[in-house]
């Protein structure tokens, strides 16, 4: 069996609550709009499971084989940027009501790459943060923040004080996930009511490296890097999966 699913999900909020992250201008909430925080374009499985032909033999050893194995693919994520320490929008509220301010951007989103070396940040006075901090004001957000972030032609820049930055919501994707499962199995039939099934599982057969989604913190010096596996970021890497590979036996009674 397998399936393709296409899909875009497009919100205005999180789904760390019902509200998700407070939005940067609450007065123009519709400037939240974007790729919704589980908005995964592409995803490919394919499962199956294959009877060995059996053949009568001693102890029933060559009877009663099956093979099974998931295979999962799909796109990355959205992370969302944001700055919840500079407010250089002037808009904090006090305790409560953290800054999501979010900086300027120039060049298209889709280049940026997350990585386990993080998106370069660049001191202020780098060339490349010169060439977009053209006017007096974004100097001053600039040096006050004290640094931009530049990949593959697209700086990410503070704003000028007093204003919002240009930064769309959730325009950063996390990295792909890639999975593939695999077991096999052996079932003695011990009377008419009884059988015994054992089986040996695999998971992430390839030990494929997978990763969770990083830090959008724009303040953060892990902003963009890939730190951690997708198990142990949910706090479940015993049985949740995106960790290493793991082997499993198991045995059953079937009535």
């Amino acid at each position: 069996m397998a399936g393709y699913t296409w899909a875009h999900a497009i919100d205005t909020a999180g789904n760390t609550n019902n509200l998700g992250y407070a939005p940067q201008n609450s007065l123009d909430y519709k400037a939240e709009k974007g790729n919704g925080d589980y908005d995964i374009r592409h995803r490919f499985t394919f499962s199956g499971s294959y009877d060995l032909p059996s053949r009568k033999s001693w102890g029933q050893m060559l009877e009663g084989w099956q093979l099974t194995s998931i295979f999962q693919v799909e796109t990355g994520q959205p992370v969302l940027n944001y700055d919840n320490v500079n407010d250089i929008t002037m808009t904090y509220e006090g305790p409560g009501n953290a800054n999501n301010d979010r900086w300027n951007i120039v060049g298209d989103p889709s280049r940026l790459q997350v990585s386990t070396k993080g998106i370069p940040r660049l001191d202020p006075s780098d060339p490349i943060c010169q060439s977009v901090a053209t006017t007096p004001e974004l100097q001053r957000g600039l040096n006050w923040a004290g640094y931009c972030f530049a990949q593959n032609g697209v700086i990410i820049y503070p704003n000028a004080f007093g204003t919002f930055g240009n930064m769309g919501r959730n325009i950063l994707r996390g990295p792909h996930f890639v999975n593939w499962d695999f077991s096999t199995s052996k079932v003695w039939k011990l009377n008419e009511r009884f059988k015994l099934q054992l089986r040996g599982e695999l998971f992430n057969i390839l030990n494929h490296a997978n990763f969770a989604s990083p830090s959008g913190n724009l303040v953060s010096r892990h902003m963009g890097q890939l730190r951690t596996t997708p198990d142990v970021a949910a706090s479940n890497p015993v049985v949740g999966s995106g960790g290493s590979r793991h082997i499993q036996i198991g045995a059953k009674v079937i009535w």
